[in-house]
């Protein structure tokens, strides 16, 4: 990371993804009836591409340069912990246990990362 700047990187992770991915959803992406989509539907499929996607992943990167792999990793990790909670807040999706086992194990294995060895 301290050799190539953040959109770089991120760059090549896209590319190969796309890459990889063409294959599986090929076909229904050629079945999209695109003249049907309205401003609203693009606005929300760049808000999706550009805030929550790019700049999520920009922001990851940015904050294993700075503030290095332990701590960006951390707050990678927990993330979906985070979006569990604000969906179950704001959009009243359901917590079960599953998603309480998944968020306990989460923060168990970042706590296992942390600790330092004796």
């Amino acid at each position: 990371m301290q050799s190539y700047h953040p959109v770089h990187v991120i760059r090549w992770i896209f590319t190969i993804g796309l890459v990889m991915m063409i294959p599986f959803c090929w076909k229904q992406f050629t079945e999209l009836q695109w003249q049907q989509f309205e401003i609203s539907h693009i606005a929300s499929l760049a808000f999706i591409v550009i805030a929550a996607t790019f700049l999520a992943y920009y922001f990851n990167v940015y904050g294993i340069l700075h503030l290095g792999a332990g701590t960006a990793g951390s707050y990678i990790y927990t993330q979906p912990v985070f979006a569990v909670i604000i969906a179950t807040i704001f959009l009243n999706e359901p917590l079960n246990l599953q998603k309480i086992i998944a968020g306990v194990l989460i923060f168990f294995g970042v706590f296992l990362v942390s600790k330092k060895n004796n």
